[in-house]
């Protein structure tokens, strides 16, 4: 007990703490700086799933163009196939609207719907595809800004 009595200061005498400063950089201290840090850290996880997702979605409209492209490719083959037929069936004297002909020019039709069906349906998927990526991308600028907040929340 005689040790702990030289610790406290003696009956009588005024007792004087001095608080010491947290250290500061330009007038800021550390937990400032680090909330500062945290908050550009979520705009930037914010703007990198915004642009992410952009660029999701600019890939889907290039996909719907190409798409529209091939459909007007296969459009101008079937009707260079169907000319080309009329004309051979014409050379030879024979209606390219009844028998043989007819029956030709409408697999020659079949070919060109099966064909279209099935790219729409492709396409369909890629773009859905793309859009879901791009929210995806963006929930989880969202996600990571949010985790930005809540560690530095959680460091204080």
């Amino acid at each position: 007990m005689a040790q702990l009595a030289l610790l406290l200061p003696a009956a009588g005498t005024a007792a004087t703490a001095t608080a010491v400063a947290a250290p500061t950089f330009l007038g800021m201290t550390a937990a400032t700086w680090g909330g500062i840090s945290a908050g550009v850290g979520a705009l930037g996880a914010i703007q990198s799933g915004q642009a992410q997702k952009s660029a999701f979605e600019q890939q889907a409209r290039a996909t719907e163009q190409a798409a529209k492209d091939r459909e007007l490719q296969r459009l101008q083959n079937l009707r260079r196939a169907q000319a080309s037929q009329r004309s051979y069936w014409a050379g030879r004297g024979v209606s390219a609207t009844s028998g043989s002909a007819a029956t030709i020019a409408q697999q020659s039709r079949l070919g060109y719907e099966l064909e279209r069906g099935a790219d729409i349906s492709s396409t369909g998927r890629e773009i859905q595809r793309l859009q879901s990526a791009g929210s995806a991308a963006q929930t989880a600028g969202w996600i990571k800004a949010a985790g930005s907040a809540a560690n530095y929340g959680a460091s204080l």
